[in-house]
């Protein structure tokens, strides 16, 4: 009877070890890249609405980095620790000056810069901050809804009267004459 080598163990375990560290090393890669997209989806959420902070869509974003990027490497944890000071700051009552909403833009802009890295991609803080479209149009938009809102809620309120007028503005209408034909 022949005998066994430790060769033809180590042979033998390998024949049977090397799919269940495939498969392991497998599904590690995947859930590698399942999370980076995860990262991305989220980043690019945020650049595409950079410009308008109410968004649904942004705000569902910003709520996803701490779960997304949650992490013990340095570059996942700037982007969390950044998140956090801009979480803090958001939390805060925003007065009505102008130097508050470019606090809030340099904020984010500091969250963007660093996901960008993180995921390897570079981009510079200035061209984060001046690449974004968002029309006039919309803006005056979300202005006159919110508008809208607070007129609606204070009426509701009985804070205010809804002006009501037995006229059009400039008098009643003339009445057309009668012809005097016949």
């Amino acid at each position: 009877m022949p005998l066994v080598t430790p060769s033809d163990w180590l042979t033998v375990a390998a024949i049977v070890l090397a799919p269940l560290v495939a498969l392991r090393v497998s599904v590690w890669l995947d859930r590698r890249k399942e999370k980076r997209q995860r990262q991305f989806l989220i980043f690019q959420t945020l650049m595409a609405t950079r410009a308008s902070g109410l968004a649904p869509e942004h705000v569902q974003a910003l709520n996803m980095i701490d779960v997304e990027f949650y992490g013990a490497d340095q570059s996942t944890r700037a982007v969390v620790d950044a998140w956090k000071v801009y979480l803090d700051f958001l939390n805060t009552p925003a007065p009505t000056s102008p130097a508050w909403g470019a606090r809030r833009e340099e904020l984010l802009v500091d969250i963007l810069q660093k996901m960008a890295s993180h995921l390897g991609y570079y981009f510079d803080k200035t061209d984060i901050k001046r690449t974004s479209y968002f029309p006039q149009g919309y803006g005056a938009a979300e202005w006159e809804q919110q508008q809208i809102r607070q007129l609606m809620l204070a009426l509701l309120k009985g804070e205010r009267a809804l002006p009501v007028t037995g006229a059009p503005p400039g008098g009643p209408p003339a009445l057309p004459t009668p012809r005097k034909d016949a």
